[in-house]
């Protein structure tokens, strides 16, 4: 089978045009493209830095301090109770109605602190959220201020 000498300059030149073509694409494509800016977040550095953080700290600790000032004035009511239920008789309607108000005050004073240490650590679960989504917020700022494409978080090791 012979192929004529036209129709292997047709696909010669049909070759060299797709080729040309090609690296014509290929570099319109490269001139296309910009680079990427990429910024690292150390999220905990900036947790750190940030000063609303200090007044967040500073409440938990007065709240918590406070709880526990209450509770030691509880504790101390009840041993008082407990003291005076040690005079009565076991069997008088006294030592009865005592001993009944000493099982609800302790039982009172117990759910009362779960609750308020609960609420404690509620409510500081919700400052660490709008310290977390604040600090996020200010990051995509910066980020979009300076240009920068994507934005990766470090995390602690």
């Amino acid at each position: 089978m012979l192929i004529s000498k036209r129709t292997l300059t047709l696909a010669a030149t049909l070759s060299v045009i797709l080729l040309a073509g090609y690296g014509a694409a290929r570099g319109a494509a490269s001139l296309l493209a910009t680079p990427t800016a990429v910024a690292v977040v150390d999220l905990q550095a900036v947790f750190n830095g940030a000063k609303i953080r200090n007044t967040y700290q500073a409440d938990y600790k007065s709240r918590a301090d406070a709880i526990a000032a209450d509770k030691k004035n509880k504790q101390q009511e009840l041993a008082v109770l407990e003291q005076d239920l040690q005079v009565l008789d076991p069997g008088s309607d006294e030592f009865s109605e005592l001993q009944e108000k000493l099982q609800r005050k302790a039982l009172e004073y117990n759910v009362m602190f779960q609750f308020e240490e609960a609420k404690l650590a509620k409510d500081q679960g919700l400052q660490l959220e709008r310290l977390y989504r604040d600090a996020l917020n200010v990051v995509g700022k910066v980020a979009a201020e300076r240009g920068y494409d994507l934005v990766l978080y470090k995390e602690a090791a």
